[in-house]
C-alpha cells in the first residue's frame, strides 16, 4: 500500500445487508434505503429523443448525412477551403492505457487532443502527474497534443463536486483560448468515454444537429469481458457556438441522444492500487469504505463481475433494481469494442477474457 486514506461518509450508520440474489453490500441506512424505494420516491428524467445510428460512407457523405436527418457540413468562413476542426479534451487520472487507445483511434479524425490533468485529486489530495511523466508512451501523438496540468484545485474543498467543476471549468477556458470557429466539434467525454472513430468522421462531415448531442455508449465494467446493463448517455459532442460559446460538462446539455457511438469502460484499470486511488480521488469517494478498498475484495469483484463499490444501482423501477442486482454477465463478443485496443492487445491483456488478475493482485491466477 501506499498511504492509502480512507474518506468515511459524514454522519454515515454502517449495517451488514445480503441481498437474496448474493449482492454482498455493506451499505448504509439512509443511503440504501435511498436507493431501494427510489422508484417510489423519485421519477426518471424525460427520455432522450434518439437517433437511428448508421455507419458512415466516406464515398456517399450527402446521404450518410441525410439518412440521419442532416445535410453536409458547408463551412460559413470566408475561407472556404477551411475544415471544420475536432478537437478531444480529456480530463486525465490514471487511465494511461485508455488514454493511448482513445488517442490511436481518433488520431486521423481529431485535430487536437487537450490533456488536462490535475495536481490534487477531487477530494484535495496531492497527486502525482501520471500523463506527464508518461509522455513517451504519447510520442506517436505529440504533433496534436496540448496538454494542461490544473493548479487551482482545492486543498479541502466543501465537496469533491466542487473540485471536479473547477477541473471542467479549466477545460471551458481552454477551449475558448484555442479561438475555434462556429460549427467546431468539441468531443465532451472523459477518458473512459471512447467515440467510435466513423462516428466522429459522420459528425464532422455534417450539420444539422443540436449545439450538445449527446452520445450513447455501450457500457463495460473492468474489461471488455463484462458488458453492463445500462448504456451511457453522458457524452456529447459540442458545437461551438456562434459567439464561441462552448461548455465543457457532464450534465445533461440536451434532448437527443444518437445510438450506438463508442464505449464507456468503467474501471478498466491496470492495477488494484488505480482502483484504490481512483475511490479515494475522485467525486463519490465517501463510498471508499475499508472493505471497498481491500484488495482481495477489489481483485475478486473483477474477476466475478460482481460491484467493486459495494453500493446499489441508482434505477428508477424495481424491474431494472432486480436486474442489475448480482453478478454481470461475460461476453466473449469483441467485435464491437475500439480497435485499437485489438490491435495492442498484448500491451493490456487485462481488459480482454481471461485476464482479470491484475499486475499487483496478492491472488493466484482464479478459474472463474
Amino acid at each position: 500500500m501506499h498511504g492509502i486514506r480512507i474518506y468515511p461518509g459524514l454522519g454515515r450508520i454502517k449495517m451488514v445487508h445480503q441481498s437474496a440474489l448474493g449482492y454482498g453490500l455493506r451499505p448504509t441506512i439512509v443511503r440504501d434505503a435511498g436507493y431501494i424505494f427510489r422508484p417510489i420516491w423519485d421519477t426518471p428524467p424525460e427520455p432522450f429523443e434518439k437517433i437511428v445510428h448508421y455507419r458512415f460512407d466516406p464515398n456517399d457523405i450527402p446521404t450518410s448525412c441525410s439518412i440521419h436527418g442532416w445535410k453536409q457540413y458547408k463551412s460559413k468562413s470566408d475561407d472556404k477551403r477551411r475544415k471544420r476542426k475536432v478537437i478531444d479534451v480529456l480530463m486525465f487520472s490514471v487511465e494511461l492505457d485508455l488514454a493511448i487507445i482513445r488517442l490511436q483511434e481518433l488520431w486521423d479524425v481529431v485535430d487536437t487532443f487537450i490533456v488536462i490533468e490535475g495536481n490534487r485529486t477531487f477530494t484535495g489530495d496531492f497527486k502525482p502527474l501520471t500523463f506527464a511523466a508518461n509522455r513517451h508512451r504519447f510520442d506517436f501523438a505529440k504533433e496534436k497534443i496540448l496538454y494542461e496540468e490544473t493548479t487551482t484545485l482545492l486543498e479541502k474543498p466543501h465537496d469533491p463536486f466542487d473540485n471536479e467543476k473547477r477541473s471542467r471549468d479549466h477545460a471551458t477556458e481552454i477551449i475558448k483560448a484555442l479561438k475555434l470557429e462556429e460549427f467546431d466539434l468539441v468531443i465532451v467525454s472523459d477518458v473512459d468515454e471512447i467515440p467510435n472513430r466513423d462516428t466522429i468522421e459522420l459528425l464532422k462531415a455534417c450539420q444539422g444537429y443540436p449545439q450538445y448531442l449527446h452520445l450513447e455508449m455501450k457500457s463495460y465494467m473492468y474489461s471488455f469481458e463484462f458488458p453492463a446493463p445500462r448504456p451511457q448517455w453522458r457524452a456529447m459532442a459540442g458545437q461551438i457556438g456562434t459567439n464561441g460559446e462552448i461548455e465543457y460538462d457532464h450534465r445533461r446539455m440536451g434532448d437527443v441522444l444518437l445510438a450506438n457511438t463508442g464505449v464507456h469502460c468503467s474501471w478498466c484499470l491496470r492495477s488494484i492500487q488505480d482502483f484504490q486511488f481512483k475511490m479515494q480521488a475522485y467525486s463519490h469517494a465517501d463510498r471508499a469504505s475499508k472493505s471497498v478498498l481491500d484488495c482481495n475484495n477489489i481483485q475478486k469483484a473483477i474477476c466475478d463481475g460482481s460491484n467493486v463499490e459495494q453500493i446499489l444501482p441508482e434505477v428508477f423501477t424495481f424491474s431494472d433494481l432486480a436486474k442489475e442486482l448480482g453478478k454481470l454477465e461475460r461476453s466473449y463478443d469483441m467485435t464491437t469494442i475500439p480497435k485499437a485496443a485489438i490491435d495492442g492487445r498484448q500491451q493490456w491483456p487485462y481488459l480482454f477474457p481471461g485476464g482479470c488478475i491484475r499486475q499487483d493482485s496478492p491472488a493466484k491466477p482464479l478459474t472463474v
